[in-house]
């Protein structure tokens, strides 16, 4: 029976890295529109990325993933100005995940 060889040199061709963040983002209350008759609450978002990456040859492939606002909290993004601003303020994003490859060569 024949040992079991592995080739190491393959391998070794392959450099695995990583990347985490994370931030948090803060909007105090503010004027909803000109008038300033008007305010729009104040609110706290926490998001967070990850990115994993290798090298094979001269390419370079990342792979990552962001999320936003992870608490999944309700709050208004902004509003609008010219119009009826107090039918016109729009909500913010929900928890969102985007995934994203990127080849670079």
């Amino acid at each position: 029976m024949k040992p079991l060889r592995i080739s190491l040199q393959r391998i070794s061709n392959y450099r695995f890295s990583y990347k985490l963040g994370t931030g948090v983002f803060i909007a105090g209350q503010r004027q909803a529109n000109v008038a300033n008759d008007w305010q729009l609450p104040g609110y706290v978002r926490w998001d967070a990325m990850a990115a994993y990456y290798f090298k094979v040859g001269k390419s370079r492939l990342t792979a990552q993933v962001n999320v936003k606002n992870i608490l999944d909290k309700k709050y208004f993004s902004y509003a609008d100005q010219f119009g009826n601003p107090r039918f016109d303020a729009m909500p913010g994003a929900p928890l969102t995940v985007l995934g994203s490859l990127k080849l670079a060569y």
